[in-house]
């Protein structure tokens, strides 16, 4: 089924309060890295875009992991901001979460568990990192589009301080389909900056 229009508006409005930080956090050397999140079958976006990682290996993007990369840095440009590079430990983090999210019927910047979101993208081996900052989104639909996702984004200050913070320079994008707490065709975004 279709998410109604006022259960899309409740949605994209807990989609522009869900900026993490306004500003990125510093690494917790004392946390506990949590066991690596378990690969979901909920992420059912085919991989079919093939961009070079900050590493110059070969990352395979969904075609909404693309869009959105593009779209960020494209905005970066326009700014006067260097651009986002892919790094695949932040990629792995950012599709996991979003799987998990899917996969749980739930929406935070923690894990499912409990874990800060530090600590998760750190599970993936993005260490050390001098700064990390995350955005998630949620929609169906064209309000689930990258397009609209990242309007809403641009359109919230703790969203667009993170994709506009110029010490943030790496970027990992997952973006998972599935049925979200009973709606079909719902995309999951989250989006991990960081710089190590």
């Amino acid at each position: 089924m279709q998410l109604s229009s006022r259960l899309l508006a409740a949605f994209a409005a807990l989609a522009l309060v869900a900026a993490c930080s306004d500003s990125p956090v510093a690494p917790d050397a004392t946390a506990d890295a949590p066991a690596a999140v378990k690969p979901s079958a909920s992420l059912s976006v085919a991989r079919t875009v093939a961009v070079t990682d900050c590493a110059g290996a070969t990352v395979y993007l969904s075609a909404d992991e693309k869009r959105t990369l593009d779209l960020h840095n494209a905005q970066r440009t326009k700014s006067g901001l260097r651009t986002f590079c892919v790094d695949a430990k932040l990629t792995a983090a950012a599709r996991s979460h979003s799987n998990e999210m899917i996969d749980l019927n739930y929406f935070s910047h923690s894990s499912y568990d409990g874990t800060a979101f530090n600590v998760r993208v750190g599970s993936f081996g993005y260490t050390p990192y001098t700064a990390l900052a995350e955005n998630i989104a949620l929609g169906s639909g064209t309000y689930g589009a990258p397009d609209a996702i990242f309007t809403n984004w641009m359109n919230s200050a703790g969203h667009r301080a993170n994709i506009l913070n110029g010490t943030l320079r790496q970027i990992g994008i997952g973006v998972s389909l599935g049925t979200y707490q009973g709606y079909t065709g719902v995309r999951m975004y989250t989006v991990d900056f960081g710089t190590r």
